[in-house]
């Protein structure tokens, strides 16, 4: 099936609200993140900063969360179960696709251990500056936007 929004201008999608169509894994959403606002169709989940050891009770919990990560900031809110974010360009694209370091190698051999990890945990890599991620949910994302080891 072909998406109905096809993006013409990657940049200029960002914080913008998208639709994508009926698939066996995914319903019909809308998606886009606002002023410290996860919007999911016309429902809004407003993102609330944390401390580190505040995000460790929402990750030692059972309840889906989405966690954003600005430098060294937390903020985190409640989401459904079977929402998937992964279609959607929140903010911008993901650096991990396209890094040089996208490998389980360790570090001195180009590796990353965000990749060694298995995605989990955006807190525990203080070279990611930007991002998000969501965990106890259908299908579990993490999206890396800005990276100090970031490299083309």
């Amino acid at each position: 099936m072909q998406n109905p929004n096809p993006v013409q201008d990657y940049d200029s999608c960002n914080s913008q609200p998208q639709t994508y169509p009926n698939t066996p894994y995914m319903q019909l959403h809308t998606a886009s993140l606002e002023s410290m606002t996860l919007k999911i169709d016309e429902r809004d989940f407003k993102l609330t900063e944390v401390n580190l050891s505040e995000l460790k009770k929402f990750r030692d919990g059972y309840d889906p969360c989405f966690v954003l990560k600005k430098d060294e900031r937390y903020y985190v809110t409640y989401v459904p179960f079977g929402i998937n974010l992964m279609p959607y360009r929140l903010i911008s694209s993901h650096k991990c696709a396209i890094c040089s370091h996208l490998s389980a190698a360790s570090d001195e051999n180009g590796g990353c251990s965000k990749v060694r990890a298995l995605s989990i945990g955006i807190e525990d890599f203080p070279y990611i500056k930007y991002g998000y991620e969501t965990f106890n949910t259908k299908v579990d994302l993490f999206v890396v936007i800005k990276c100090d080891n970031f490299k083309m």
